[in-house]
C-alpha cells in the first residue's frame, strides 16, 4: 500500500466533509442489520456538530450509542451524543458533538476489537445469506467485509500517526 499523496486527509480539528459524514452515518446505521438503515432521515453537518434526523421510534439509548461507536470507527472520531439536544415528534432529532475531552486518549484495541466484532457479524450474515440463496444479501455483505478490512487497514494508518505524534510530544 503506498501513502504517498495525503491531499485528501483531514485532521479531526478541520471542517467535517459532509459527502463522507453522510456516508459514513449512512453505513453506521446499516451496519446494524435489519432494516435500522431505514430509521435515518437526514443528515446535517452544522460546524463541528452533526444533526440526526430520524423516525420518532428512535431515541438516545444502546442502539444509537453502538450506531455513533461505529460512525466514530469509521471516521476515527469521537462524537458525543448530546442528550439534551433529543427532539421527539413526527421527526426526532439529535445532536452530536465531537468530545474535546483533554483526557481522551486513544485506544486502538478498543477501536481494534469493534472493528473486528462488526466483521464477524457480517461474515455471519454473509454466510446466512449463501445458506438461503439470497444473492443481493450475498453480495452487499461481500462489500460490507472488504469495507471492513479498509476500516482495519485505517486504523492502522491512524495507530501509525498517533504514535508519531506522542513518539515527538505533539
Amino acid at each position: 500500500m503506498s501513502l504517498t499523496n495525503f491531499d485528501n486527509f483531514q485532521p479531526m480539528n478541520e471542517k467535517l466533509n459532509k459527502s463522507d459524514v453522510k456516508y459514513s452515518m449512512e453505513m453506521a446505521f446499516a451496519n446494524q442489520g435489519g432494516n435500522w438503515y431505514k430509521a435515518l432521515k437526514r443528515v446535517e453537518v452544522k460546524g463541528d456538530k452533526i444533526k440526526l434526523n430520524m423516525s420518532s421510534y428512535m431515541a438516545p439509548g444502546e442502539l444509537l450509542q453502538k450506531i455513533v461507536d461505529e460512525f466514530n470507527d469509521i471516521m476515527l472520531t469521537d462524537f458525543k451524543i448530546d442528550k439534551d439536544s433529543f427532539q421527539k415528534g413526527g421527526i426526532t432529532s439529535v445532536m452530536l458533538e465531537e468530545s474535546i475531552n483533554e483526557e481522551y486518549e486513544f485506544n486502538p484495541s478498543e477501536s481494534a476489537r469493534r472493528l473486528k466484532d462488526r466483521e464477524k457479524e457480517n461474515i455471519q450474515r454473509y454466510r446466512a445469506a449463501q445458506d438461503r440463496g439470497d444473492n443481493f444479501a450475498v453480495a452487499l455483505y461481500e462489500l460490507k467485509i472488504k469495507l471492513d478490512k479498509m476500516d482495519l487497514e485505517r486504523l492502522k494508518v491512524q495507530t501509525a500517526i498517533h504514535d508519531l505524534k506522542k513518539k515527538n510530544g505533539k
